[in-house]
């Protein structure tokens, strides 16, 4: 494997980030999706601006071998705003080589260079959470995950639209 480069994904870049999805759910999922799937999200991901995701990737050659996605969002941390880290993913052939931290890093001075206060994302395990801790990270343990998904959002969907007629 040859030297890695990390840089945001550009639109010519949506098979590379439909790959790392692809393998990021071959680690997590089981069964696997189809990859036209994800090839097919990525697309849409990135055509029109239709998502408010942005991908970092890296990249040794052409070829991908992690990647993070995130979003900025607002007010944020003294109306500077956030970086919500949605996945960060390193492929089996690329772990131990820094990449993962390398991807921390790429965000961290993006967010220098855009005047964003901080980065904030959950982790699922005990090895991922030394990882971020290993970099600086702090365990905020006054926030709680919620979520809304299945039957309780189209629930509360409905709701909605009962409210709207």
């Amino acid at each position: 494997m040859g030297e890695i480069t990390i840089r945001l994904a550009k639109p010519d870049d949506v098979e590379a980030v439909a790959a790392m999805v692809d393998a990021m759910d071959s680690y997590y999922r089981d069964p696997e999706r189809p990859a036209a799937e994800a090839l097919a999200a990525a697309k849409g991901w990135f055509r029109d601006g239709q998502s408010d995701t942005r991908f970092v990737l890296a990249l040794a050659g052409d070829r991908p071998v992690g990647f993070a996605a995130f979003a900025v969002l607002h007010p944020g941390n003294d109306l500077q705003g956030l970086v919500y880290l949605k996945d960060v993913f390193v492929a089996a052939e690329a772990r131990g080589r820094k990449v993962g931290e390398r991807l921390m890093r790429y965000l961290a001075a993006f967010c220098r260079r855009e005047g964003i206060g901080r980065i904030d994302w959950e982790v699922e395990n005990p090895d991922s959470q030394r990882f971020y801790e290993r970099l600086g990270a702090v365990t905020k343990p006054q926030k709680l995950h919620m979520r809304l998904d299945g039957q309780a959002l189209a629930d509360l969907a409905e709701d909605e639209a009962h409210e709207e007629k």
